[in-house]
């Protein structure tokens, strides 16, 4: 799994459509969808042999209080990776 790479795609896309943006509730949905098929298109660019991959996109304005949010999954640390990107 190249993180690296994947992680310079996700920073790239979140900076090209969510530069000067203000939360909008409205919009948050469509936003979210093509994020989430934007970064998966180009993932699947890398043609990455023999991985899956799944993009989840999590967009809620800052008001100054922190969110955790957690993912269950079954997982081989040998085999499996992930990477994430924070956009404020």
């Amino acid at each position: 799994f190249k993180a690296g790479t994947v992680k310079e795609i996700i920073r790239t896309l979140l900076f090209e459509k969510l530069s000067g943006k203000s939360y909008d509730a409205e919009r948050v949905k469509k936003w979210t969808v093509e994020l989430a098929n934007e970064i998966s298109s180009k993932v699947t660019e890398l043609k990455m042999k023999r991985y899956k991959h799944i993009v989840q996109v999590i967009l809620g304005e800052h008001k100054g209080a922190g969110v955790k949010s957690g993912v269950r999954c079954v997982w081989d640390a040998e085999t499996d990776g992930y990477t994430s990107e924070i956009f404020s």
